[in-house]
């Protein structure tokens, strides 16, 4: 089970379907860099996060606990772009980002060392950008 804790995972799981939205709250502000989410996105994000129903969510992030797919990165033969930051929720974001990466024979890195969970979001001009200069360069 990639080094994750199957009790503390049913404790979560135990917490988000309490409350989703409670949670979904928490969660969020450990997303962005040093846990610095303002009030907008506070409200924002946990209420888009919250409209997947609690069992679908569960059996999602279950899978991405328990399962491991890296045997089927050396097999992919298409350029693939990894982008990967830390946050609270994933402190190792960049490792792993870099790792997988590594994996893949046609793979772009692009690490983001000023963005949480949410690079996409909280860096969209650089994000945009490497988005941008990947899919150009693999016409």
């Amino acid at each position: 089970m990639k080094n994750n804790n199957v009790n503390a995972m049913n404790v979560m799981f135990k917490i988000y379907g309490a409350d989703p939205l409670q949670f979904a709250t928490s969660f969020t502000a450990n997303m962005f860099k040093d846990a610095k989410a303002s009030d907008y996105d506070l409200e924002w994000i946990p209420a888009e996060l919250t409209k997947t129903p609690p069992w679908i969510a569960v059996a999602i992030y279950s899978d991405f606990l328990i399962s491991d797919y890296a045997k089927v990165l050396p097999t992919i033969s298409i350029p693939v772009i990894v982008f990967a930051a830390n946050s609270n929720v994933y402190k190792t974001g960049i490792a792993m980002g870099r790792s997988i990466a590594a994996q893949i024979p046609k793979a772009t890195f692009v690490a983001f060392e000023d963005a949480g969970h949410l690079l996409f979001y909280e860096q969209s001009e650089k994000f945009n950008k490497a988005l941008g200069d990947f899919v150009r360069g693999n016409k």
